[in-house]
């Protein structure tokens, strides 16, 4: 997670613009859980989506992240019941039987799993849950040629586009966590379950971009940064690919809001 943890790193934006996962999600991410809902533990928890999400709900939200920068920007606002340190999701700072829920939302993919299971594992009481889920790219469902143009910027490797930017843990999302269910198995859990995106019968997502937000949100990708840290001279690629975007698709209004939609993936288990 090294692009996230660099001091340059723009974490209220990162904030502003990274889609929400759903109400439905939450509500059928507690229909799994069976057990109390005293302390939940959010890992990797970036600017706390999950954890203000998971704070209506739980009597305590304790969240960690290794970057100092994500952390500064999640300790704005919080809600009273929630505290967020700095720390690894290998290495969690808790007691041993001490939380009901262990989550982690977009951030598995940089972890050393069977360490994070074994953690998690460790600090859940008995019946607790443990979920992770992430999501790809997204697609424009009333919109195919503008999805093209998007996965051809954000996977291609000719000049201005991002494809040999991504940090390994691209792959890992964009694969649906593949063998997650077995590493959690390995660490003690029962009942895993896989839940794919589109396909199941809730959303994870819900957001619409127009292409002025949707312009703001690609600034957030990690790519997008160490595209941009190693070529400092070179025109910003992301207002280069939005303004071909919008002449080839002959957006009339930047401000008007597209149906967009996300795949994805969570994998539960309880302990």
């Amino acid at each position: 997670m090294s692009t996230f943890a660099k001091a340059s790193f723009n974490a209220n934006a990162y904030r502003s613009f990274r889609p929400e996962y759903s109400p439905q999600f939450y509500t059928a991410f507690l229909g799994y859980h069976h057990g109390a809902r005293d302390t939940a533990i959010d890992v990797g928890a970036g600017t706390l989506q999950v954890g203000r999400a998971l704070a209506k709900h739980f009597g305590a939200v304790k969240a960690t992240d290794p970057s100092e920068a994500m952390v500064k920007s999640a300790s704005d606002d919080l809600p009273s019941n929630t505290t967020v340190t700095v720390a690894s999701a290998e290495s969690l700072p808790f007691d041993a039987e001490s939380a009901d829920v262990v989550v982690s939302g977009q951030a598995a993919h940089w972890f050393d799993l069977p360490k994070f299971y074994a953690e998690a594992h460790r600090v859940l009481k008995p019946n607790g849950t443990v979920a992770v889920w992430g999501y790809g790219f997204c697609n424009f469902s009333a919109r195919p040629s503008a999805t093209k143009l998007f996965l051809q910027f954000a996977l291609g490797d000719k000049p201005g586009q991002l494809g040999p930017y991504w940090e390994p843990g691209r792959k890992i999302v964009d694969d649906k966590y593949a063998g997650f269910e077995a590493v959690a198995r390995a660490a003690g859990f029962l009942e895993v379950q896989r839940w794919e995106y589109p396909g199941n019968k809730h959303p994870l997502i819900e957001r619409n971009f127009s292409v002025n937000k949707f312009q703001a949100y690609l600034k957030t990708w990690s790519a997008y940064k160490t595209y941009v840290d190693k070529h400092p001279d070179e025109a910003d690629p992301v207002d280069a690919f939005i303004e071909q975007f919008a002449k080839e698709e002959r957006v009339a209004d930047r401000d008007e809001e597209w149906q967009v939609e996300w795949s994805g993936v969570a994998i539960l288990g309880r302990k």
